[in-house]
């Protein structure tokens, strides 16, 4: 299974910079937060 960019996170858990730098090291790709990712839906 992979993943295809662009790649967006919402919700809160998406304000924790450090969860989504993890994430796009171990990932190797570029996370796009939206401004207010805990209200996106």
């Amino acid at each position: 299974m992979g993943l295809d960019e662009p790649v967006c996170m919402t919700g809160g858990v998406a304000k924790n910079l450090g969860v989504v730098k993890a994430l796009e090291e171990n990932l190797e790709i570029k996370i796009n937060i939206p401004d207010e990712p805990q209200i996106t839906g």
